[in-house]
């Protein structure tokens, strides 16, 4: 994994069947796998990993999470889940952003090649493909930040 995440590539996105993002769902998910999410990220500053875009499932309704971690660029997790099946609630996420839908749905990625910054657009739709969640992001948001130190005397 490390070796292919160094290739160049503007974005990329790994597909997981339970969650990356989300915190204290009371489900399973990465969150449960401290040591394999903390190697995930770890491998993700050491390959220098710009673009990357989580998708997951396995919870019976659609949601957008985003982990914010020391020395990366926020990381977003595009749940979408199911096409027949759904739960009459919606579990505990801190990480969530954007209200969770509870439908049948499926999620879209579009990215727009068209400027010097390309933008990719990930959300859901419903059954009869309508928009349910979307939000754009730009590539330069998920870029690792040279942060200088000015020290004054």
């Amino acid at each position: 994994l490390k070796k292919t995440l160094k290739k160049q590539a503007k974005f990329r996105i790994i597909c997981t069947s339970i969650q990356f993002a989300a915190k204290s769902t009371g489900y399973e998910s990465w969150g449960l796998l401290p040591r394999e999410k903390q190697k995930m990220l770890d491998i993700i500053k050491e390959a220098k990993a710009e673009g990357v875009l989580f998708i997951s499932g396995d919870v019976h309704w659609g949601e957008l999470s985003v982990q914010k971690e020391l020395g990366l660029y926020p990381l977003y997790d595009l749940t979408s889940s199911g096409l027949t099946n759904v739960y009459p609630f919606v579990g505990a996420n801190k990480n969530r952003i954007m209200k969770a839908f509870r439908g049948r749905n499926f999620g879209t990625i579009d990215i727009d090649w068209s400027s010097k910054d390309p933008i990719l657009t990930i959300g859901l739709k419903d059954i009869n493909g309508q928009k349910v969640l979307s939000k754009s992001i730009p590539h330069s948001e998920l870029r690792f930040k040279n942060k200088l130190k000015i020290i004054e005397e």
